[in-house]
């Protein structure tokens, strides 16, 4: 399971599909592997409702955990960019 997961986090090496959609298609692989998993190891296949109810935890699980990602992405980001001005700013007033 580990690396299956773990390869499908070559899709972020697609420089040419948007963040958003590499995230769709890591969801849909991870889920893909985690699901059939935990039903085979937990025994879960053997109610619907509980499958669905795993399917839906883990929807929301992703979702949150990409949010937060996503957040600290951007703010990092932004700074980098606050220090890159501050450096250019000092760099021109060197010359």
């Amino acid at each position: 399971m580990s690396a299956a997961l773990a390869a499908g986090t070559a899709i972020f090496e697609l420089e040419r599909l948007s963040l958003v959609a590499q995230s769709i298609i890591y969801f849909i692989v991870s889920s893909a592997v985690w699901i059939p998993v935990g039903c085979f190891c937990w025994g879960l296949n053997k109610y619907a409702v509980t499958v669905v109810s795993m399917s839906i935890s883990y929807l929301f699980s992703y979702v949150i955990c990409w949010v937060i990602s996503y957040k600290s992405n951007k703010k990092n980001i932004q700074q980098i960019n606050e220090r890159l001005v501050e450096l250019r700013i000092s760099d021109s007033e060197q010359w």
